[in-house]
């Protein structure tokens, strides 16, 4: 995974690069280093930026948020 395609993969989520990081488990220092390209992206940390893209994209977060409002409605 190059810098270009974490930085496609935080934007596609919604997610701020701060959040983002967190999340991720680094800081966001270290996120902006490899979204620039200034250090290589270990694979685990690319495979945990798809799952959280996946995750976070506007459609799923619909869903979950008609899940909750209807959990809470008791329907």
């Amino acid at each position: 995974m190059t810098g270009e395609e974490l930085a496609a993969l935080r934007k596609q989520s919604g997610t701020k690069a701060y959040a983002f990081a967190r999340t991720l488990g680094i800081s966001p220092p270290t996120l902006s280093r490899y979204e620039n390209g200034h250090k290589p992206i270990p694979p685990a940390i690319g495979y945990a930026a798809k799952w959280l893209a996946l995750e976070n994209t506007p459609g799923q977060r619909l869903v979950a948020a008609l899940r909750e409002a209807l959990a809470t409605t008791g329907e």
